[in-house]
C-alpha cells in the first residue's frame, strides 16, 4: 500500500479533508498494529519457548482485543467470552 504525501506550500490546500481522514486513519490502524505487534512479540520472547505460529497469532489477537476493545466486532465479541482464558495463557 502506498500513498503520496501532499508537497508542502501552496498546492498542499488542494487536499480535501475526506482524503487527510483517510490517511490518517491508514496512520493510526497501522500503529495500532505495529504497537500490539511489537509488545506480543516482547511476550514471546520473554517467555523463553518457541511458540507455534498459532500460537503466536493467538498472542497478538489477545494484546491487540486487549489494548484496542472493538465492540461488536464478532472476532472480539468472541474474545470476551474467553478472554480470562486468553489472558491467562499469555500470562503463563
Amino acid at each position: 500500500m502506498s500513498f503520496q504525501v501532499p508537497p508542502i506550500g501552496p498546492s498542499a490546500a488542494t487536499v480535501n479533508s475526506a482524503e487527510t481522514v483517510k490517511l490518517l486513519n491508514q496512520l493510526l490502524f497501522q500503529t495500532k498494529n505495529a504497537n500490539a505487534a511489537t509488545i506480543a512479540a516482547g511476550i514471546i520472547a520473554a517467555s523463553g519457548r518457541a511458540y507455534s505460529v498459532a500460537e503466536a497469532m493467538k498472542v497478538l489477537e489477545t494484546v491487540t482485543f486487549a489494548m484496542y476493545p472493538a465492540p461488536g466486532h464478532g472476532l472480539y465479541e468472541s474474545w470476551v467470552k474467553q478472554k480470562d482464558e486468553h489472558l491467562n495463557k499469555v500470562q503463563a
